[in-house]
């Protein structure tokens, strides 16, 4: 789905008068998830509604073999995404 898609499924659905209101409340969302980016940069564990809860991982790195040949990889961060029993649900 394309933003263009999102804005009129938004408009329909959320009873918005225009495309324009619609982007508003879109650019409202975008301002939340930079939020939560920024807690999550401060090492801040995120709940987001009854939906899914995300937190940053520290990954250490790995070495080992794969088919004869070495590899590694470096330590980093990543985003942990934990479902709701809401979203188990979907799928």
């Amino acid at each position: 789905m394309d933003k263009k898609e999102l804005l009129e499924l938004l408009k329909e659905k959320a009873g918005f008068e225009t495309k324009k209101e619609a982007g508003e409340f879109l650019d409202k969302i975008d301002l939340a998830f930079e939020v939560i980016a920024e807690a999550l940069e401060l090492d801040q564990k995120v709940r987001v509604g009854s939906y899914f809860t995300l937190e940053k991982k520290h990954v250490e790195g790995k070495t080992g073999e794969i088919n004869g040949k070495a590899y590694s990889t470096e330590a980093r961060e990543e985003i942990k995404i934990k479902k709701s029993s809401l979203l188990k649900k979907l799928g």
